[in-house]
């Protein structure tokens, strides 16, 4: 009887080590639960979390690697500031890649379908184009370079809510044109797209000046 109550409160102590383990979900931990614990029902459990932080940390450094060299578009040789959001890699700088002319006619521009896409400079300014390119959401959508894409309404939030947010904003706000071809808000906000669509338009995020 005293050797299966031994049995129960050290298969209890055993538990409570490896719940404790499980909670703070480090290498260390989990190495000391398996030292403590070398022939245990938990080891394949504990085994799949500790390739899952390996994993991780391998994923981590290459990101970080791919932050710090920045990105070469090979459309067009522009180089962009990247920043890291917990395991995700967002762009800092304005896209400036466009494919054709801008649409400089506001008339056009009003007119212009869902499906259709074009982009133009803040105020048919060329000399703008060194802050980035004003786009509609079918051509944002489109000339995103290899591998990347606009982030989902989910994506911004997950990234607006991390700690260093800001990492993701740099440069003087850029305003934008709205459907009626008109350029509002230069120096004062900046918009950005997201690939979340409803049923009548695409979610879009707003960033005020010094916020």
């Amino acid at each position: 009887a005293k050797n299966e109550l031994r049995k129960i409160a050290d298969n209890k102590k055993m538990y409570e080590d490896y719940k404790n383990a499980k909670a703070i979900n480090t290498l260390d931990a989990y190495n000391n639960f398996m030292q403590s614990y070398p022939d245990n029902k938990y080891a394949s459990d504990v085994l799949d979390e500790i390739i899952k932080i390996n994993a991780n940390a391998n994923l981590v450094s290459e990101l970080d690697n791919l932050v710090a060299n920045g990105l070469v578009d090979d459309r067009d040789g522009n180089n962009y500031k990247l920043t890291r959001i917990n395991n995700q890699v967002w762009f800092r700088d304005n896209l400036k890649y466009h494919d054709g002319e801008p649409l400089n006619s506001k008339s056009k521009w009003k007119k212009l379908y869902d499906w259709e896409s074009a982009f133009c400079y803040y105020n048919n300014d060329a000399l703008n184009q060194n802050s980035g390119v004003l786009y509609n959401f079918i051509a944002a959508d489109r000339e995103c370079p290899y591998g990347w894409h606009l982030p989902s309404n989910n994506e911004w939030v997950y990234a607006l809510n991390s700690s260093n947010y800001k990492d993701l904003f740099v440069g003087s706000p850029y305003g934008y044109r709205n459907s009626a071809g008109k350029y509002l808000d230069d120096d004062y906000k900046t918009y950005f797209w997201s690939n979340s669509e409803t049923v009548i338009d695409a979610f879009g995020w707003v960033k005020y000046k010094g916020s």
